[in-house]
């Protein structure tokens, strides 16, 4: 027997090869020798599947006879080594200093003289949370995280009984498929364990297919995490002789209290994505998109909203959508693809109107959509060949009136690669907003074994050639966006600056994404709309708590600033000015905060939210009065202890919050309606 160890797990080498989790991530190991906690699950297509059932994605063919071969452990890194005579297992763990969360990744390497058909690899299972036994899982609660366009990140407890685990041969499971990886769900979730106060919180770090599935086996609950698969995907690897694949890598993070597992998942976000100078004192950026232009930008307009949106603060300024094409804005979606300027929308070239929003003190921004061209952009249509674009049975994926590029593509990346250069280097663009307004479906099987295996090809070049990018262009800002929100992966956030919470319209809305949205997204990359003069100029009905409200919104995240701001009165503008000049102090704090929610999470339709950001002894809350007229709420603060609440945002309004004892009380004599509010906390505890 051996046993080694890595941060706080311990493994355990059984006298037959067995390699076991012995201890981490609050399992518990059983007693019985015959009940292994495997962390690896490999199925090998045409060889049997001793699982208990097809739709369980458990006890592979491969699994039971992968023996322990070596372990090497070096500074954050431990690696486990296990064959058969099929296959060389290697899992990967690594840790992440000033974080218990740890990442892990498989390898199998194809051992035989013929090429080996992989229908299903794992990233990790984890078996044995929350005890064994038969009573054990009445205590057993899941999180999970749903998501749509305009309705991101909706967070959702329920017990292990209503998720409809009855007894062994039962599970639940989520499968991501295609190209939006947060378009259902989030891939993320937190096991419970009620009765012992653990939680385990997992990521899965694909941008594009991604499982889980959560179910008993042996009378013990499991975790089961990857990427692709064939039963869910169209997803098959074909390993040659000798030849590797690695799955998506996963992030599980261990505590025993909720708000603790977050922490650590949020410290672990910021270790592992990128760094970008030109975003160190996260600027807030104004888009004319929402609530002004939508679709159908032009010089004239651009230049008349220029010295209105300075007077703000702002540092970007960003052209969206139509800034390219000279054609209406009614059927741009389906000539894009060439991204060169209109000179029918702007006469004078994009660089003249570029200088001009230099000329205020901004820099400024465009919008591209780079793996789309429309149906009709004859232009780039005669320019690529038929290998350039994503196919199934050699025809063409056309979705939404729009062609799916291949980034395998040498002849794609190449163009693109050059579009970005004219963007920044002619037009002179200092910030670029990546979008993708949609989903490709299970893939594409040209130069591909499976259309799952394809996609996960096409993905990984998608975000190498974005790496190019941000590399070349240091100091250009860099912005994901996937129709809001539906591309929230770390994998993709990793490399980006920030990203689009959501394509929400509706500011009274907003706060239900928001309430959730920082379990996530780390606030400094969550780009939050802030559209307070979102009202027709027919009827310029504002108000000052709209104002705030959207102010509120934004705040604890990026501001994305927009509307036709020239609609505020002198009241209201300077309300803006203030959230502004609020948003941007508050940068040093956002990059360090933790979330906090009070209430749980928010629910679509609650009269209230309330969700907050903790930092040195200090908790940042927003709170929302979401229904119409007045109301008391009450937010529970005990864990915390606070001393002393005082109004953040706005400091020139009327602001009603009291503490009594750990209980703090907000009145709102209006609604919908909003406050930040600044709470000590004690220090000595």
């Amino acid at each position: 027997m051996l046993l080694f160890s890595f941060q706080n797990l311990q493994f355990e080498v059984l006298d037959n090869g067995t390699v076991i989790l012995k201890k981490g991530f609050g399992i518990v190991c059983p007693n019985e020798r015959e009940k292994y906690l495997r962390f690896t699950e490999i199925q090998v297509l045409g060889e049997n599947h001793p699982g208990d059932g097809a739709h369980k994605l458990i006890n592979m063919s491969e699994t039971d006879s992968l023996r322990y071969i070596s372990h090497k452990s070096e500074k954050d890194f431990l690696t486990i080594i296990q064959e058969n005579l099929r296959l060389r297992c290697t899992t990967v763990f690594q840790a992440f200093e000033g974080t218990g969360t740890i990442r892990i990744l498989t390898e199998i390497t194809n051992l035989t003289p013929n090429a080996l058909q992989i229908p299903f690899v794992s990233s990790f299972i984890l078996q044995g949370f929350g005890g064994t036994g038969r009573d054990y899982r009445k205590d057993l609660f899941f999180h999970r995280f749903l998501t749509a366009q305009h309705a991101e990140c909706r967070g959702e407890r329920r017990s292990f009984a209503d998720a409809g685990i009855a007894n062994a041969s039962s599970s639940f499971r989520f499968a991501n498929v295609g190209s939006w990886s947060t378009k259902e769900q989030l891939p993320q979730g937190i096991l419970e364990d009620a009765a012992n106060q653990s939680f385990l919180m997992f990521q899965i770090e694909s941008n594009h297919d991604w499982y889980y599935e959560v179910g008993i086996q042996q009378e013990m609950c499991y975790l089961n995490l990857s990427g692709g698969t064939e039963r869910y995907h169209s997803w098959v690897r074909i390993l040659l002789p000798g030849e590797t694949y690695r799955t998506p890598a996963v992030a599980l993070a261990y505590s025993d209290s909720y708000h603790g597992v977050l922490v650590e998942m949020t410290a672990y976000r910021r270790l592992c994505r990128k760094k970008f100078a030109c975003d160190e004192k996260q600027p807030v950026i104004f888009n004319e998109y929402m609530h002004l232009r939508w679709d159908a930008p032009s010089e004239e307009k651009t230049m008349e909203t220029v010295p209105v949106v300075a007077k703000t603060g702002a540092a970007y300024y960003v052209i969206d959508c139509g800034w390219h094409d000279d054609v209406s804005a009614k059927v741009i979606y389906r000539h894009v693809g060439a991204w060169k300027e209109s000179r029918t929308k702007f006469p004078s070239g994009i660089r003249h109107v570029a200088e001009y929003i230099r000329s205020y003190g901004m820099k400024p921004g465009l919008w591209i959509e780079p793996e789309v061209v429309g149906q009709d952009c004859a232009e780039m249509l005669e320019y690529y060949d038929d290998d350039c674009f994503l196919q199934r049975r050699g025809k063409r994926i056309c979705e939404l009136g729009r062609y799916l590029l291949d980034f395998r593509s040498r002849k794609v990346r190449n163009y693109l690669s050059e579009t970005i250069r004219r963007m920044v280097e002619d037009y002179g663009a200092e910030y670029i907003k990546i979008d993708y307004n949609q989903d490709c479906g299970i893939g594409t099987d040209r130069d591909a074994f499976s259309a799952g295996a394809g996609l996960e090809d096409h993905a990984a070049a998608f975000l190498s050639w974005v790496e190019e990018q941000t590399n070349r262009f240091p100091h250009v800002l860099f912005e994901t966006c996937a129709s809001g929100g539906m591309r929230a992966d770390y994998k993709t956030l990793s490399r980006f600056a920030l990203t689009s919470s959501s394509d929400q319209t509706r500011c009274e809305l907003y706060p239900y994404i928001v309430g959730n949205l920082f379990t996530a997204v780390l606030p400094e990359q969550a780009g939050i709309w802030c559209y307070p003069a979102d009202t027709p100029a027919k009827q310029p009905i504002i108000g000052h708590e709209k104002v705030i409200l959207n102010g509120v919104n934004a705040i604890l995240g990026r501001m994305h600033l927009a509307s036709d701001l020239k609609l505020l009165n002198e009241r209201e503008f300077a309300l803006l000015t203030e959230a502004i000049r609020y948003s941007i102090a508050f940068a040093p704090i956002r990059e360090k905060a933790v979330p906090y929610l009070p209430l749980g999470y928010a629910r679509f339709g609650a009269p209230a939210v309330a969700t907050g950001l903790l930092s040195n002894e200090k908790l940042y809350l927003a709170v929302w009065n979401l229904q119409s007229g007045s109301q008391e709420i009450s937010i529970p603060l005990s864990e915390l202890h606070p001393i002393e609440v005082r109004a953040g945002y706005p400091a020139s309004e009327p602001t009603d919050a009291a503490l009594s004892g750990n209980l703090l009380t907000v009145r709102f004599s209006e609604g919908p309606a909003a406050r930040l509010l600044e709470i000590s906390l004690r220090s000595d505890l």
